[in-house]
């Protein structure tokens, strides 16, 4: 209902909800924990938790879910909405890590969703990628199974089993454009998983970094060639040094879609010419692209900062 009145433009509804929800959220988390179900915070205003108790039964573990889900949601809202609310977004975010810690990091109660606060407000991350040892989500017709007939389907069908998180994170950290491929192609769900790893990766070896003589951090050079999105790397590849097969399709529909975009999307600047479709140029369209839809924002207030900073980094390069 929080998320709901938030998408009707119900500002003030949602937050009402988001602290009546909080509060009951946490009144059933404290009567679960007296009765031996899970850790749960001893009242609204303290937030320790006791992670000794057991995960055994089916009811606990449906129960635990309901109770990662909810703080996931509430977190989210938080998050994304008015800066007054962020620190609440924390310490309910130390509430669904330690959560996800007690189901045992395990398919299908982890939620790695929770690695990204650390970009937006620049924290160190509450839970890390080290700590995932799972697969990547299985595929998306699995995801979208009606029932169990469609599902059992969808498992006949999917082919070899996805890669391990971490194995795959490793893949695509090796130097750029190498020719070992993911295999099988993540899900659109895992791939959203991997986008955190990096994000994550940049946040923390940025904070190991050393300051250059503008007193900032710089990352070493050895770094920035495993995490340079990839078009201005095309751009730079060497004439004989040919694209794979799923990197021309991924720039084929790159280039439809900026077509696309630029031809119907109402731009600041009315006389400005579509873009080259070259990827150096590609790429700085596609940045101009995004700042543009995230600065329209009028829903989650956040969103309008990362169409800002797109607009700084585009000047920076």
């Amino acid at each position: 209902m929080t998320i709901g009145a938030q998408y009707r433009f119900e500002h003030r509804n949602a937050e009402k909800l988001f602290h009546a929800s909080k509060t009951v959220l946490y009144e059933r988390m404290s009567r679960d924990s007296r009765i031996g179900g899970y850790a749960a915070p001893l009242n609204n205003s303290q937030y320790s938790v006791d992670a000794q108790a057991p995960i055994g039964t089916s009811i606990n573990r449906s129960r635990h879910m309901e109770v990662i889900r909810s703080l996931l949601l509430l977190m989210s809202y938080a998050t994304w909405e008015r800066a007054g609310l962020v620190q609440e977004a924390f310490q309910i975010q130390a509430q669904l890590v330690q959560h996800i810690r007690d189901a045992g990091l395990t398919e299908p109660y982890s939620d790695p969703r929770t690695m990204s606060d650390c970009i937006a407000y620049n924290v160190y991350p509450s839970l890390r990628s080290s700590e995932i040892h799972m697969r990547l989500p299985c595929s998306t017709k699995e995801w979208t199974a009606n029932n169990a007939v469609e599902w059992e389907a969808a498992q006949r069908d999917r082919g070899p089993q996805q890669l391990f998180f971490q194995d795959a994170l490793t893949l695509l950290l090796q130097k750029s454009r190498s020719a070992v491929p993911l295999e099988p192609i993540p899900a659109p769900l895992g791939n959203y998983m991997l986008l955190h790893g990096l994000l994550q990766r940049i946040h923390i070896v940025s904070e190991l970094s050393l300051p250059n003589g503008n007193h900032t951090n710089t990352l070493p050079t050895e770094e920035l060639n495993k995490i340079d999105k990839w078009l201005f790397t095309l751009a730079d590849a060497a004439p004989d040094q040919a694209l794979s097969e799923n990197e021309s399709r991924i720039l084929r529909w790159t280039q439809c879609i900026v077509e696309e975009a630029f031809s119907s999307v109402d731009l600041e600047d009315e006389s400005e010419a579509p873009p080259n479709l070259e990827p150096a140029a590609l790429g700085m369209a596609v940045l101009r692209l995004w700042a543009r839809l995230f600065k329209r924002n009028t829903q989650w207030p956040f969103i309008n900062v990362l169409g800002q900073s797109l607009e700084q980094y585009m000047a920076m390069i």
